[in-house]
């Protein structure tokens, strides 16, 4: 069997299907806990920014660790070990939900535990992709998982809200604990060689800083990460109390908060399918930089809704497909960027060393929103978010992430 066998083969069609089912439950799941919080447990906004912050905050102290831990390590084992662990740790809320025992502390630490899991996912799945396709093959492959993602929020969040209002929050969780199962399932099932892990053994913190100097040092990654880093950080004040503002101020029912999502959803399908063509007609850099404008100004709609409850929903559904089309533009194409620029051996440790500023101001920005939203009001705290992140956004036309073309990369070898 060759090391890469194309789109068509058995073993990227098992990754892909994988991918695809993980992020149908993983879209439950970002309704679904929240709302577990809000409706279940009666939450205010500082617990909602906690536990947005629990989730995140192995992100902060873990992505570095676990970059040189995943590159010493063949990537397929490590994906399915944190696919069968987050479904053990998301099925328990359910279970505990009917036990009685639920409580806001348990769902902290179920939250920090399945964060935990995803970075070692995110590092291992960012190689197994590389080795598994071909460079010339990349943009194509990101586009077709992108897709997924695009599907996923068509589908999943009008299922989730669906789900909450029939059954409640905590049993909908029952979807994503299943999701993450098949996943693991679809994954032992790839076949295609996966290539030992490269280089002489490093101590913890050799590998950590070749990563780490790999990054900074580069005249690409450096800029985009610091300037979608800080967008990341205003996003996560908006994020930590969105659905509450959703419930408390704009008193919307489950069922309509999961039309937004749908939305957002149907526009990704519109901005994935647009990605590749409009990367080659004006480069990835400036699609990239068009998309993350667009993502982060259709946000403004929630701070803007207004009315009854259709209304409301009406405007933010709006916002929705802004976001939706944006996030595809930047997310297909800094991924084919991402692939070209690091090379496979390093790609965990790049990836981590990056992650740890992207996702380390996530739970920073989250335990902000919830400050925000306690001291200010949910209205004025949601202001901050929005307009922080359009402005971060706005940066990085200024950059060199602005004119990069696929044959500008820096062409690393292919993961060997």
């Amino acid at each position: 069997m060759t090391d890469r066998e194309g789109l068509a083969g058995r073993s990227f069609r098992l990754f892909w299907g994988a991918a695809t089912i993980s992020l149908f439950g993983d879209a439950v799941t970002s309704l679904a806990l929240p709302l577990t919080a809000a409706i279940t447990l009666g939450a205010g906004a500082l617990q909602m920014g906690l536990l947005t912050a629990f989730g995140l905050l192995p992100h902060l102290l873990l992505y570095l660790p676990a970059g040189v831990l995943v590159d010493r390590h063949r990537r397929q084992p490590v994906m399915i070990f944190a696919d069968l662990g987050r479904a053990l740790l998301i099925g328990s809320v359910p279970a505990l939900a009917l036990s009685g025992h639920l409580s806001i502390q348990a769902l902290y630490l179920i939250a920090f535990a399945a964060g935990a899991l995803q970075v070692l996912f995110r590092l291992a799945y960012s190689g197994r992709l590389q080795s598994l396709v071909a460079s010339p093959l990349r943009p194509a492959a990101n586009g077709r998982l992108s897709l997924s993602r695009s599907l996923s929020f068509l589908a999943g969040p009008g299922v989730a809200g669906l789900l909450v209002q029939v059954i409640g929050p905590p049993l909908a969780l029952l979807t994503d604990a299943a999701s993450f199962l098949a996943s693991a399932g679809l994954v032992t099932g790839i076949r295609a060689h996966e290539p030992p892990p490269a280089g002489s053994p490093q101590s913890l913190w050799q590998g950590i800083s070749e990563g780490v100097r790999f990054t900074f040092s580069h005249p690409i990654l450096r800029p985009f990460y610091v300037v979608v880093s800080t967008m990341n950080f205003f996003n996560f004040i908006y994020w930590a109390l969105a659905v509450l503002y959703m419930v408390r101020a704009l008193h919307l029912p489950p069922v309509l908060i999961g039309i937004p999502p749908v939305l957002a959803g149907l526009g990704a399908i519109i901005g994935s399918l647009a990605a590749a063509p409009l990367a080659r007609q004006a480069g990835i850099g400036r699609t990239m930089v068009a998309g993350e404008v667009m993502f982060t100004g259709g946000f403004l709609a929630v701070p803007l809704a207004f009315g009854p409850p259709l209304t409301a929903t009406a405007i933010i559904g709006a916002g929705s497909i802004i976001v939706g089309i944006g996030l595809m533009l930047l997310d297909a194409n800094a991924s084919t960027m991402l692939q070209a620029l690091i090379p496979g051996h390093l790609m965990g440790r790049v990836t981590a060393a990056s992650d740890q500023l992207n996702w380390g101001v996530r739970p920073l920005g989250a335990l902000a929103g919830g400050l925000l939203g306690q001291w200010l009001g949910l209205h004025p705290a949601l202001w901050i978010g929005t307009l922080g992140a359009l402005g971060a956004a706005r940066c990085l036309v200024a950059t060199r992430v602005r004119r990069f073309r696929l044959d500008d990369s820096c062409g690393p070898p292919d993961s060997r």
